[in-house]
């Protein structure tokens, strides 16, 4: 109680909003309205840094390839997320529904053939599930686009493999690094595609 009587005074400087696009935000794999204007602002604080980048090259490869990457495996993932849990959620529905009509039976009845039809609709979505790989490729996707996001966050700021070297050095490293990630990524893909 004593807290209420407390004078508090405020300057400017404490109440002085952070800018959308410097608020730093976990880019959502299944974003609503307020996530995706999260996800943007996230990729957008990264525009002041790559203009910083000297060699017209890198800044190129940063630009059109890797963030154009980067937001290729966001959205990828939150479609991919949202695909998983959409047809796990009607697996889980129809399963359930099962013992429920179950109680219904008596003389062969409607219940019997609600119970045929939920079946087969369970074994259904579990298979197309199986074959979608759509929680791998959910998973993976995200993992992806955090590892190169670290990536570009370690290049920025001359940090782990960046920490040594010349600046074309560390230009030559970053592409390296991140096309290495994107092939492991891409040889993933293909070997669930194979299963």
């Amino acid at each position: 109680m004593e807290n209420q009587n407390q004078d508090v005074t405020t300057t400017q400087a404490d109440v002085t909003p952070v800018p959308p696009d410097e608020t730093p935000a976990i880019t959502p794999t299944e974003a609503t309205p307020t996530q995706k204007k999260a996800s943007s602002s996230r990729h957008d604080a990264l525009a002041p840094l790559v203009e910083e980048i000297q060699d017209p090259r890198t800044k190129d490869y940063v630009k059109n390839r890797l963030l154009e990457q980067m937001k290729w495996y966001s959205k990828k993932s939150g479609e991919c997320k949202k695909q998983y849990h959409r047809l796990m959620s009607a697996s889980i529905v129809f399963g359930a529904l099962i013992p429920v009509t179950s109680l219904f039976l008596g003389e062969p009845s409607v219940a019997q053939v609600l119970i045929a039809v939920f079946g087969v609709a369970v074994t259904a979505l579990n298979a197309y599930i199986s074959l979608n790989n759509s929680k791998d490729l959910w998973v993976t996707y995200r993992n992806t686009r955090e590892i190169l996001l670290r990536t570009l966050y370690f290049y920025f700021n001359n940090a782990e493999k960046f920490s040594k070297g010349t600046e074309a050095e560390k230009d030559a490293l970053l592409i390296e690094v991140c096309e290495a990630e994107m092939a492991r990524e891409n040889g993933t893909w293909r070997s669930m595609m194979e299963k």
